[in-house]
């Protein structure tokens, strides 16, 4: 055995840590007893650091050239030393990687695979390579068993599908809906896919039945990699497995090299790819879950002695993700145990990422569920047909759903010959049990699902998309499972996945959610969604079809969060936001900016952090904003963008513990401002900066969470809830203290305060947080903890951010709902957790409870999670109420922090006018063309539009479009609905063909619908109205109606000045005056008033042209 020795290297590193791992024996290279989880003794996975990465990719890109895979150098010195004097093979994890420079290239392109000869031990490699200069880490490679096990009982075939009990996955509902989509592809990663068995390839020689073809490879040329994915005629999939030796393989098994044959021995994933998707209706053997799916063969596991049903590779498993990704896999299905390596998980994210479904079984027993428990994977327990936990089943936090386990049926293959097909032989297996046949059931599902998606012509799911369908339709399975838990959502039932209504959605992001989101509710019912962004942007989104409707830069990353109000005095809605440098930024609910801000505090490296919050200080009917910054001042600006006298406030302490609180304590108009100082002692001041009297309050200890206000019943008198340390501290409006509740441990976020249990008086909800000590409490209004009935609630986990309360159960009845370690939470009035909790996504830290879609359930809008989606979370079915409680962080999107007369927002108009359908053609000149229509309304048929545009366009396939050139302004603003409207299109070329669209907008800019087209072609009659260079004005048409249309010409010697139509009534008075400008010639409008803007009476007027010193007249009889 050689020896490992510093002379490798001239200077060695300390090496880093190696990652956390389970302690497993090392596979012995020579035959015996091999344990069934063990590291793999002949290869190690190294990831290079980032610059030796860039060189290893170069030598990579080069031996690619050559037609070679694995390599003789990576560039990198020190490890291509190790590897010269010890004889490894080098050889990259993942084949066609983009380079590592490049934006949108995932981790990939550094995990290397290290092939270690037979006399180099395992520990010993890790050791020196991880001391290696360029390598970032090393890990071993875990060899894992798939998750089966056996059992002799037997079942009816099918029961999973369907059972007269009905605990089945309904599939026969489902598959009314669709029974899959060729183009949808599961891929299979386990021992392989049998290519004979008639119920996945049919029985016709050359068929490959449900079976993935690459059809690049199939019509290309042997020994040629025809579609360049580094994969030689990879027609049916890839075998990933190359074994060193064959200890301990079954015989018959194919151990030695990577190939294109990913035939199965073992027999289990011929199963699995059955359940999954076996051809149906065919007459033979078993149904499938998804008929008319595609299966994608990836063999990363093989058969051993002693493990008959197989072990997996873990880098093999890594490559098999990767290929599926980039060969157009929808879905992939692991039906094994996985290890906590690098090349594994970073395949796994790179194919989420890019839009991959990644299904794993939760496990039968075994801590090795790594790639389960990451957040954007479905793991799937296994259930039996009684609808019971399998005793096997794994379960925990991670587990998303169950689906049938138990003596489920599928295709399997024997060894029924000697030779290398008879050990091959096609046949049927009832006799294991396990979640890794629970698995393909869900990866069936989520095929059904984008298989829907498509044909309704909509884009693809994304994984969260589908994960989030599954949990939120599967079935509860509490009543058979009364002492279970930690197995998601429930059973999972393929009808309601695809026949429920939509519930809860993903809204793709290009960077986190900071702080709460605002629901900008609208006149349609369908509400939009604002929320600013880690990238320092403000973004809104419409919640029904994830329309992006606005996305604003702000002048500074965000610094606390997002507040809304309707500011008054018909203003509108205002939306802001104080920034790290100093800024709060305004918009209104477009994301316009708001006139007169940003304003600045005149620092750059000052936090408006405590804030900001809308309140009418001064009682005028108008809302100022109010922001705190970290370093001890308060902030306030009217809705014009200027300083309220009195303000900034500052030396009232060295920061604030959190927002500002707003509400009317003193009873006089106008609200005052409530602060809580880092020093302990809290403020109250009034609308000048003054403090209110008998403020302020000394509390003692270190505050971390910010004021609330409320009265505990209707009616009756305002309180200021003040946490500091372990503490909340009740005074009354004058500072008085009331009472003082003690937590177990500081508080740490604001206190709600709401009733909880429906009697007319409020609770307050308060968080405490220390080490292991993280406990919610609840107190009623005297301040005696409410206790029993499960509280104080013990939360195992760290918060995550502060409580809410509002309707989260059928009937609209309240619940409490958190972000903790491990995800959003849900507790009733009495401490029970409520079904449907946590929810996939690990979003929600400053959640928000609405109602977006008009379902009558609430949808809990979620932010601030680990990725850069916003969540809308479906919280069941009848559970929306009317509004109340503490919905949202600081209680309101307006950030008050008050339950006292919270402000609503006012529904944004998003009603376009109605359509005009009647538009028509008056007359016809060779240049111009008088039309007619009947007003519309505003908002549909009542109200008044704003105003009209006109489109005109030669071109027959933009008819209607109002796109491109063509577009005119109606200078008449329209009559009310029903009136009679007119105007002329002027400047249009003679002897050509237009076709004319109008249509209204209102004053908000929605813009109605084209009207109905008129095709119209102008007359090739002379458009000169005099010799040029005399000047002249006739009207358009004669007689005439508002507007009148009047063609002008200028005279030679007035070129380049200014030019004016003049029109005087019968008795020589003037009426209206139009610049038209220095050009020679053009078309001008009179609209039919007065200077002042009166309509004028009908009869006869003149027009006369001032054209310099020249003069031309005409005579317009204006009808009524």
């Amino acid at each position: 055995m050689r020896t490992l020795t510093a002379v490798l290297f001239a200077v060695l590193a300390v090496a880093p840590a190696a990652p956390a791992a389970p302690d497993l024996p090392v596979r012995p290279r020579s035959g015996g007893e091999a344990p069934s989880r063990a590291w793999r003794p002949d290869a190690v996975e190294v990831r290079l650091a980032p610059r030796e990465a860039r060189a290893a990719w170069a030598a990579r890109a080069r031996a690619a050239r050559l037609g070679l895979f694995a390599v003789e150098r990576t560039g990198v010195g020190p490890l291509d030393a190790f590897a010269a004097a010890y004889g490894a093979r080098l050889e990259p994890m993942f084949r066609g990687e983009p380079h590592p420079d490049r934006s949108d290239a995932p981790e990939l392109a550094a995990f290397w695979r290290v092939h270690l000869p037979e006399d180099v031990p395992l520990a010993a490699a890790l050791a020196t390579l991880r001391a290696t200069p360029g390598v970032a880490s090393a890990a071993p490679i875990a060899w894992l068993p798939v998750s089966a096990v056996p059992n002799d009982s037997l079942w009816g075939l099918s029961t999973w599908f369907y059972q007269p009990s009905r605990r089945d996955v309904h599939a026969p509902e489902a598959w009314d809906v669709t029974t899959g989509d060729t183009s949808v592809v599961i891929a299979i990663l386990d021992t392989g896919v049998s290519p004979w068995h008639p119920d996945l390839a049919g029985t016709a020689a050359g068929e490959r039945g449900n079976l993935w073809t690459n059809w690049a490879e199939a019509a290309g040329a042997a020994g040629v990699d025809d579609d360049g994915n580094g994969f030689v005629d990879d027609v049916a999939g890839w075998d990933f497995v190359a074994l060193s030796s064959p200890t301990n393989v079954t015989p018959g098994e194919d151990w030695r090299d990577a190939d294109n044959d990913p035939s199965d021995v073992a027999g289990h994933g011929t199963k699995v790819a059955g359940i999954a998707g076996a051809l149906t209706d065919n007459a033979r053997g078993v149904a499938g879950t998804a008929w008319r799916t595609r299966l994608m063969p990836l063999r990363v596991a093989w058969s051993e002695v002693g493990r008959p049903l197989g072990i997996v590779d873990m880098s093999y498993a890594a490559e098999a993700i990767r290929y599926a990704q980039r060969n157009g896999a929808s879905v992939v299905n692991c039906s094994f145990e996985t290890a906590d390596e690098g090349g594994l998980l970073a395949a796994a994210r790179a194919a989420m990422r890019a839009g991959v479904t990644i299904v794993n079984a939760a496990g039968n027993g075994t801590p090795f569920t790594a790639l389960a428990e990451m957040d954007e994977v479905i793991a799937v327990a296994a259930t039996d047909a009684n609808d019971a936990v399998a005793g096997f089943s794994n379960t925990g936090p991670y587990v998303d759903l169950a689906a049938p386990g138990v003596d489920v049926a599928g295709p399997f293959v024997v060894a029924a010959g000697p030779d290398s097909i008879g050990v091959r032989t096609p046949s049927y297996d009832r006799a294991f049990d396990g979640t890794s046949f629970a698995a393909p059931i869900v990866a069936g599902a989520a095929a059904l699902l984008q298989s829907q998606a498509r044909a309704a012509g909509g884009p693809p799911l994304d994984p969260r998309e589908v994960q989030l369908r599954l949990f939120d339709t599967a079935d509860d399975i509490a009543a058979q499972n009364p002492s279970a838990s930690g197995y998601g959502a429930g059973r999972l039932n393929l009808a309601r996945a695809l026949g429920d209504p939509p519930t809860s959605a993903v809204l793709p992001g290009a960077a986190r959610t900071v702080g709460p989101p605002v629901v900008l509710p609208t006149r349609s019912g369908a509400p939009r969604v604002a929320h600013v962004t880690s990238n320092a942007r403000l973004v809104i989104v419409a919640a029904a079809n994830r329309e992006t409707l606005a996305h604003v830069a702000l002048p500074g990353g965000p610094a606390r969060m997002l507040a809304a109000a309707d500011v008054g005095g018909g203003r509108g809605v205002m939306l802001a936001v104080g920034t790290i440098n100093g800024r709060l930024a305004a918009f209104d609910a477009a994301g316009a900016p708001w006139p007169g801000f940003p304003v600045s505090v005149g620092s750059t490296f000052v936090r408006l952090d405590a804030g900001p919050a809308f309140g009418d200080l001064d009682g005028d009917g108008v809302h100022e904003v109010v922001c705190g910054s970290d370093d001890g001042a308060l902030w306030a600006w009217d809705a014009n963008g200027d300083p309220v006298p009195g303000f900034p406030v500052e030396g009232l302490g060295p920061g604030w513990s959190g927002p500002v609180a707003l509400a009317d304590l003193d009873g006089a108009p106008g609200d005052e401002i409530v602060a809580l100082a880092l020093d302990g002692v809290a403020h109250a001041l009034r609308a000048d900066g003054a403090p209110l009297p008998g403020w302020p309050v000394a509390l003692g200890g270190l505050p971390a969470a910010a004021p609330t206000v409320a009265a505990f019943a209707d009616g009756g008198a305002p309180h200021v809830i003040a946490p500091s340390a372990a503490t909340v501290h009740v005074l009354a409006a004058n500072g008085a203290p009331r009472f003082a509740a003690a937590l177990s441990a500081p508080v740490v976020h604001e206190a709600p305060v709401a009733d909880l249990d429906g009697d007319g008086v409020r609770e307050i909800v308060a968080l405490a947080s220390a080490f292991m000590n993280h406990t919610l409490a609840t107190f009623d209004s005297s301040g005696t903890p409410r206790t029993g009935a499960g509280w104080p609630l013990a939360l195992g986990a760290a918060p995550l951010g502060p409580p809410v309360v509002g309707p989260l159960r059928a009937g609209g009845a309240p619940g409490v709902l958190l972000m903790r370690s491990g995800g959003l939470a849900a507790w009733t009035d009495s401490a029970r957790a409520i079904r449907g909790f946590p929810k996939p996504g690990g979003a929600g830290a400053f959640p928000a409870l609405a109602e977006l879609d008009g379902d009558a359930r609430t949808e809990v809008v979620a932010g601030t999670g680990p990725d850069s989606a916003l969540y809308l979370y479906d919280a069941g079915a009848g559970t929306w109420g009317a509004p109340g409680g503490w919905p949202e962080y600081r209680g309101n999107a307006a950030r008050t922090g008050s339950a006292i007369a919270p402000p609503a927002l006012p529904p944004l108009d998003d009603v376009a006018p109605a359509a005009i359908a009647d538009l028509a053609v008056d007359s016809i000149a060779a240049d111009a063309i008088a039309l007619r229509w009947t007003a519309p309304g505003d908002d549909g048929a009542a109200g008044r539009a704003a105003a009209y545009q006109l489109h005109a366009s030669a071109v027959r396939e933009a008819a209607g479009s109002f796109a491109g050139a063509g577009l005119y302004d109606v200078a008449a603003p329209p009559d009310t609905a029903g009136a009679p409207q007119r105007a002329v299109l002027a400047g249009l070329a003679p002897g050509t063909a237009y076709a004319i669209a109008v249509r209204a907008r209102d004053a908000a800019g929605n813009w109605a619908p084209a009207s109905n087209v008129v095709w119209v072609t102008t007359p090739l009659g002379p458009a000169r109205l005099a010799p040029p260079g005399v000047p002249a004005v006739r009207p358009v048409e004669a007689p005439s109606r508002a507007p009148v249309a009047l063609r002008w010409q200028g005279a030679a010697a007035a070129r380049g000045r200014e030019q004016w139509l003049r029109v005087h009534d019968a008795a020589g008075r003037l009426v209206h005056s139009i610049a038209v400008g220095r050009d020679t010639a053009g078309t001008a409008q009179w609209n039919g008033r007065d200077r002042t803007g009166r309509p004028v009476p009908a009869g006869v007027y003149f027009v006369r042209l001032a054209s310099g010193s020249f003069h031309a007249e005409t005579r317009v009889v204006l009808l009524p």
